[in-house]
């Protein structure tokens, strides 16, 4: 009860409608049913409706692949004589990949080769985006590399300005300097640029003075997210530093989200960055802050048996 009241307001002042908001609930039911299928009942159904969830969320938004990531990683960490990986892993990937086998088709079929060279933005472009000023997305970078015609001079041209810019940054020692700033940038923002996009487009205006302040950050709305963060933070280190008190199988579902965690950071180190895109990531994070909690409470119930001992 109590860790509802604290964490309400971020479940509901986060959801303004957009993919990263839309795609939280295709991480947190696969989840979900993971944790059902491995410690409760090894059922099948509960591995295809999460497998195919995962990969219906891949297509609203890519991140949601690092999951699939963690759960192979997470297998070979902590490896199990119950599970039949043999079953297991040719469902995961399979019904995962499904989705966008089936988009793939779908775009070739509707959709001629030349337009979508000319309009297709290559992926290289969002690493070239993330190694600028602090990550974010860049108006300018965009339209200059959509200025090029055809999918493969994009390509190139992005290709040499990605080494142009390594270069400049081995020279001018600039590489863990600019990291530490993108790190920040990305992770220490507890509105989740959400701040930003009730600024822009309010809908009651008269309530603007509650959300935004010229320097954004002595507003009610900025105080009282950043604290929700701060807190989030700190109950999922406590349960990293308490592990030891935890069940066997909270251990390993806090193991679980952690990989999934650290592989969002190391995507968004490398890729296009903005603290939105930690959004659909919000269920993890409150479940394993929660983990948090759980692990204080498990050390208290463990001292006071000892005590009466």
């Amino acid at each position: 009860l109590i860790f509802i009241l604290l964490f309400s307001p971020l479940i509901f002042y986060i959801p303004i409608f957009y993919t990263d908001t839309i795609s939280m609930p295709f991480i947190i039911i696969p989840i979900y049913y993971l944790y059902l299928y491995f410690y409760k009942k090894q059922h099948i159904t509960y591995l295809i409706v999460a497998s195919i969830i995962l990969g219906l969320g891949t297509l609203i938004k890519p991140t949601i692949l690092i999951i699939l990531v963690a759960l192979l990683i997470y297998f070979i960490l902590v490896p199990n004589k119950k599970n039949n990986y043999y079953i297991i892993l040719p469902i995961l990937i399979g019904l995962i990949v499904l989705p966008l086998l089936c988009q793939k088709i779908f775009i070739n079929h509707f959709f001629d080769k030349e337009s979508l060279s000319n309009y297709k933005i290559p992926t290289v472009h969002y690493l070239l985006i993330g190694m600028e000023n602090n990550g974010e997305y860049s108006e300018k970078r965009y339209k200059e590399i959509n200025s090029y015609v055809g999918e493969d001079i994009k390509i190139k041209e992005t290709k040499k300005k990605i080494n142009k810019r390594i270069n400049e940054m081995i020279k001018s020692k600039e590489i863990l300097p600019f990291y530490n700033r993108k790190i920040a940038y990305t992770w220490t923002d507890g509105t989740f640029f959400s701040f930003e996009k009730l600024r822009r487009e309010p809908i009651h205006k008269k309530y603007l003075k509650f959300v935004y302040s010229e320097n954004g950050k002595n507003s009610i709305y900025w105080l009282l997210s950043n604290v929700e963060w701060f807190l989030i933070i700190t109950l999922m280190l406590i349960g990293i530093i308490k592990r030891k008190y935890l069940p066997k199988e909270i251990k390993e579902l806090q193991l679980l989200i952690f990989i999934s965690i650290f592989g969002l950071f190391l995507f968004l180190l490398i890729w296009e960055t903005r603290s939105r895109y930690l959004v659909n990531y919000i269920p993890l994070f409150l479940v394993n802050a929660y983990i948090g909690i759980c692990a204080l409470i498990h050390e208290k119930k463990l001292k006071d048996g000892r005590s009466k001992k």
